[in-house]
């Protein structure tokens, strides 16, 4: 975050942009900070597929299928993660459809709800992913998961015999509340475009995105970790080790880059 510019609506909502010369696509990112330590109740594994029900709402009445068939159409790519304290949208936009993301990504914080068909579709394929995954990877990074953290119900290892009903009613109200307002919310975007093209886009859409002033403070989560190991052995033309790491650690940027080196 060097040598871009940072645009600010009279809400206070904030979109930073950094011109790349010579960038042949636009990158863009939408930031939330709330995650999923505001739902209550979570099942071991079940935060694992937040991620995944996140392109399951729909936006302003757009239902879910039909949203992603006008980003597609649009050239726009979106990836969603869903964090213990932040949710994230990112992704490849077109230099004509910049201002059609704003606004879609505005819409997220006026109306977002369920849609019932895309949930249905997405709870019969989990039906059949459990059947593959019971015996492969997932299954043996479950094992490890439980033994290192017993009962953690904010693991991001898929436990699929904890997916149920009760985690669509949960990933609403988790939604809900990420979506509830922009104020701990920003949007960063990077590619190779006038910063006075962009700044005249921004005009028309950064006061969009709701905000109500409010200051919101984070749920502290805490679990404990404990020592473990488990071993197997498959035969097959796939050879590898599957590591999991734990460690009583503050959570800083600093300790989390070093986590993600130590099982690179």
């Amino acid at each position: 975050l060097t040598d871009g510019t940072l645009f600010t609506a009279p809400n206070g909502f904030k979109v930073y942009y950094k011109r790349v010369p010579g960038a042949e696509k636009v990158h863009w990112g939408l930031s939330v900070g709330r995650g999923y330590s505001l739902v209550e109740g979570l099942e071991p594994g079940q935060a694992a597929f937040l991620s995944d029900m996140l392109p399951l709402f729909s936006v302003c009445g757009i239902p879910a299928g039909d949203l992603q068939d006008l980003i597609n159409f649009n050239g726009i790519t979106c990836q969603t993660k869903v964090n213990l304290y932040s949710t994230y949208m990112g992704g490849v936009v077109s230099h004509m459809s910049l201002t059609l993301l704003m606004q879609l990504l505005a819409g997220y914080f006026s109306n977002i709800r369920p849609d019932a068909e895309a949930i249905l579709d997405y709870t019969r394929n989990m039906a059949a992913e459990s059947a593959v995954y019971r015996m492969g990877r997932n299954m043996r990074l479950a094992a490890i998961d439980s033994l290192l953290c017993n009962g953690n119900p904010y693991s991001e290892v898929k436990m699929y015999d904890n997916f149920d009903t009760g985690l669509i009613s949960k990933a609403d109200t988790l939604f809900r509340k990420v979506f509830a307002s922009a104020d701990d919310a920003f949007i960063v975007i990077s590619g190779d475009m006038e910063t006075e093209k962009v700044k005249k886009m921004l005009e028309s859409t950064i006061g969009m995105f709701q905000t109500t002033g409010e200051i919101t403070r984070r749920r502290r989560v805490m679990f404990q970790p404990s020592a473990g190991w488990i071993s197997a052995q498959r035969h097959g033309r796939e050879t590898g080790v599957e590591i999991l790491l734990s460690t009583a650690l503050p959570m800083t940027a600093e300790n989390m880059c070093a986590a993600l080196l130590s099982t690179a």
